[in-house]
């Protein structure tokens, strides 16, 4: 899987870009096991607020559905790890429905 990472108002290092990036494609991956890579797309934004911290948006076109997923933390790794597992709840739901048509 293909992880774009977009940050705004913040800096990330390559080190931590690079255990976000882990972090998503390891979990999300496994489910996506039968697509081709060039249909493994996605795009994860994260952008730093002064009011309420991080806010981070994950987006993914899977041929059999759109996975749109975000969440709002005041830390930075532990709101990346919710909207991890929103997504692959999402991505469950979605396979789920392919699998019974």
């Amino acid at each position: 899987m293909r992880l774009e990472l977009f940050a705004a108002n913040l800096k990330l290092s390559d080190k931590y870009r690079q255990k976000i990036a882990n972090r998503f494609t390891r979990a999300i991956d496994k489910y996506l096991l039968h697509l081709n890579d060039d249909l493994k797309k996605a795009s994860l934004t994260i952008t730093k607020n002064a009011r309420f911290g991080y806010e981070s948006k994950f987006d993914m076109k899977l041929p059999f559905g759109h996975l749109f997923a975000s969440a709002k933390s005041q830390r930075l790794f532990s709101g990346l790890m919710e909207l991890r597992d929103r997504v692959k709840k999402q991505l469950k739901k979605e396979l789920d429905k392919v699998r019974r048509s």
